[in-house]
């Protein structure tokens, strides 16, 4: 399993970490009646999106290659980040298939937000 570049931060911008919670129920359209909803499993992944603060070399040379190469387009999933919340390791796959845009920020810096999904 991948392993999160030890050369990038990984603690998000503080009051940038946004839940989105579980996606666990289906709706189910029947003939005749109410939609039925049912929960589809036991543990099912919880969703956050997370603004990251690097340099513009941490973001080319360390997170794309990572993301592209390592991640094949963040279809993999990788540890050696915390849960944003409550600073447990846990394991975890980014969402979307390309790369999140860096966003020109303070001091040279770049602001990079990840859509993170928190495997069970």
């Amino acid at each position: 399993m991948a392993v999160w570049p030890a050369t990038l931060p990984g603690v998000p911008l503080r009051n940038s970490v946004r839940h989105r919670g579980k996606n666990n129920v289906i709706r189910t359209q029947t003939d005749t009646g109410p939609a039925r909803n049912r929960r589809t499993h036991r543990a099912a992944p919880e969703g956050y999106n997370a603004t990251f603060r690097w340099t513009l070399a941490q973001y080319e040379d360390d997170f794309l290659p990572f993301f592209g190469d390592t991640l094949g387009d963040g279809a993999l999933s990788f540890t050696g980040l915390n849960h944003p919340l409550t600073g447990d390791p846990v394991t975890a796959k980014l969402i979307g298939g390309t790369p999140p845009q860096g966003v020109p920020g303070p001091a040279g810096r770049v602001d990079v937000t990840l859509a993170i999904e928190i495997l069970p």
